[in-house]
């Protein structure tokens, strides 16, 4: 393997293709700072009590009390059916169709928003403007994920506020969440936890 493809031992992502500093050991920086801040890490995903907070404190402000997004996957639903079971929640779902949602999908939404008699929106931006967004993430990341990530946002933002929806629940996998990790984001997150 050639020095520009060399792999990070731990991690096994092609480092130096994508420009990411390596130590002298040849582990990547990424694993690094995850090493760095394995006690912030341990907490994404334990803080139960401030999701509670916040509901207490944004519901019944408005016709919804949160903006989620849904895929229709497993994680997504699994987020949805616990707002409404768990917290009673009055949710606005949306979803990003961007072109690659599979009919199970499309199948599940429809039965699930239905099953919890949840309100459900669907965003479908212009085919053009979803090419130029993947486009740009290949050639800049060599991941097209992040264009979903900007879509979803602003998709989020826009319903919240055309809605007048107090809350945004957002989710990420432990992939996702560490795809970029900095050390800001962890001293950020370790900075909230400590006064949640």
């Amino acid at each position: 393997m050639s020095k520009a493809t060399r792999c990070c031992p731990r991690c096994l992502l092609p480092a130096r293709l994508y420009g990411i500093p390596c130590h002298s050991d040849g582990v990547c920086s990424y694993c690094k700072i995850i090493d760095r801040f394995r006690q912030e890490i341990s907490m994404i995903g334990k803080q139960v009590q401030l999701l509670a907070e916040r509901f207490d404190r944004f519901c019944n402000s408005g016709v919804y009390d949160c903006v989620v997004g849904f895929s229709g996957g497993k994680d997504s639903s699994y987020v949805l059916y616990r707002l409404k079971t768990h917290y009673r929640a009055r949710v606005l779902a949306y979803t990003c169709d961007n072109g690659f949602l599979t009919p199970y999908a499309k199948d599940n939404i429809q039965r699930l928003t239905g099953n919890l008699e949840v309100d459900h929106v669907w965003v479908k931006p212009d085919a053009s403007i979803l090419r130029e967004l993947y486009r740009s993430n290949m050639l800049s990341e060599a991941w097209p994920c992040t264009a979903c990530f900007h879509m979803l946002g602003a998709s989020a933002w826009k319903l919240a506020y055309e809605y007048r929806v107090p809350f945004i629940i957002d989710g990420r996998t432990p992939d996702q969440i560490l795809r970029n990790p900095t050390p800001n984001l962890f001293l950020g997150l370790g900075v909230r936890l400590s006064n949640a």
